[in-house]
């Protein structure tokens, strides 16, 4: 092994012998420090000087490194020795880990590749009998004026069909591929929670979920992951409880049954106005932009593209 301290510690000895044999670092007498004329050389001499000795410092420094190197070298292959065994050991393990996780993620590929392609081909089937069914005459929806009437049976001209009670959508092949990839990642990914948010939120996952009509009911995803509860605060609230334990207890006055009911059935009938409102607004929607579009507002708009948290939109998806 070269060792590049030794090299620089030589290099720097040297300058410092250059240094000293400088004729200008003669001693001085003290009566020429008397002298004006001397004092430029002698103010040369000094830094000089100073260079001497920094030069010798660096030397003995880089001495010194390069002796700690040849030590750490020699330590270092002695306890490589000692360790061969666990060496080698280490090694095969590291080995065998790395071949099941390539033959693991070879399988994942294929197994996603062939999702994409089931998903692809369904796709196309769900375009391709709308196609038929609307060549045969067909359709979903009968329009003239005022007057709609929908069908048990048809299609649409966004390439969607109604054929044995429900509705077939077309889907994302890709929002397919990455719903697998999000139920994996909120099943295990531990604190880094967001990665599987984001999925679901900006590759089609919650699209696809909330359009598919049960499409997927088949594949469930893994339980998402549960954190732990943290433990760390319990003693302090436990001591916080004996603050207050033995206190007097203020009981609240108990309200009248009357004004309950009455703020009740107000709260049932605003929210009767407010469902009412909202399917009359919504059938509206429908028909100047379409059931498909309204869907898609209402899943960019709402969580989980419901408008009420305790019952799904109205529609022909519902």
């Amino acid at each position: 092994m070269i060792n590049p301290f030794k090299r620089a510690a030589a290099l720097a000895e040297r300058e410092a012998a250059e240094l000293r044999a400088n004729p200008h670092l003669a001693d001085v007498e003290p009566a020429e420090l008397l002298r004006a004329a001397e004092v430029e050389r002698l103010s040369a001499i000094a830094h000089r000087s100073r260079r001497v000795r920094d030069a010798q410092d660096h030397a003995a420094e880089l001495a010194r490194r390069a002796e700690a190197l040849d030590q750490a070298v020699v330590d270092h292959a002695a306890t490589a020795k000692a360790e061969t065994a666990r060496l080698a050991k280490m090694e095969a393990t590291l080995v065998g880990s790395r071949d099941t996780l390539a033959a693991a993620s070879r399988a994942a590929v294929e197994t996603l590749a062939r999702l994409q392609r089931a998903a692809s081909a369904h796709d196309q089937l769900v375009a391709q009998s709308a196609r038929e069914l609307l060549a045969a005459g067909l359709p979903v929806r009968y329009v003239d004026g005022d007057v709609v009437h929908d069908f048990a049976v048809g299609a649409t001209r966004e390439e969607t069909l109604r054929v044995g009670g429900r509705w077939w959508v077309r889907i994302d092949p890709m929002a397919v591929v990455q719903r697998a990839v999000y139920g994996v990642a909120r099943a295990y990914s531990g604190e880094h929670v967001g990665l599987a948010e984001r999925l679901r939120r900006d590759h089609g996952v919650r699209q696809l979920e909330d359009q598919s009509d049960g499409l997927l009911a088949g594949a469930p995803l893994p339980e998402p992951f549960v954190p732990p509860r943290d433990t760390s605060m319990d003693e302090a609230r436990a001591a916080q409880a004996g603050w207050f334990k033995g206190a007097e207890v203020v009981s609240q006055p108990r309200r009248d049954p009357i004004d309950e009911r009455r703020e009740a059935y107000e709260a049932q009938q605003a929210d009767r106005v407010a469902r009412r409102n909202y399917a009359e607004a919504r059938a509206q929607l429908v028909e100047e932009k379409g059931e498909e579009r309204v869907r898609q507002l209402e899943a960019e708009l709402f969580h989980d593209g419901k408008p009420f948290a305790d019952e799904a939109p109205a529609g022909v998806f519902g």
